[in-house]
């Protein structure tokens, strides 16, 4: 699925329009929400990044990822591995994959 790259701005509703969110560098239209909506949807590519790079800092510490099973860090092991697995289906949502 291709996408349209960030950053992208919002301009702001006239009126009783929509909003529209455009990139930034081309002026390309990407979407035409509600104004409450027009700011969280500006944001997607950087939020994507940003989700991109939890991600690969949570696999790369093996000290979160494997704590033994008998460990009193069992809990903070469980919580990264899921938290990992809601970054990772997240990213694959936005990606269109895996739906």
């Amino acid at each position: 699925m291709a996408h349209t790259p960030g950053p992208w701005v919002v301009r702001e509703p006239q009126g009783d329009e929509h909003a529209e969110v455009y990139a930034e560098d081309g002026g390309v239209l990407v979407a035409w929400p509600t104004a409450d909506n027009a700011k969280l949807i500006a944001a997607a590519p950087e939020l994507l990044s940003q989700l991109k790079m939890a991600s690969e800092f949570i696999s790369g510490h093996n000290e979160c990822l494997s704590v033994p099973s008998g460990s009193g860090d069992r809990k903070w092991n469980d919580y990264c591995v899921g938290l990992l697995e809601d970054c990772e289906a997240a990213i694959a949502k936005a990606e269109g994959r895996g739906e």
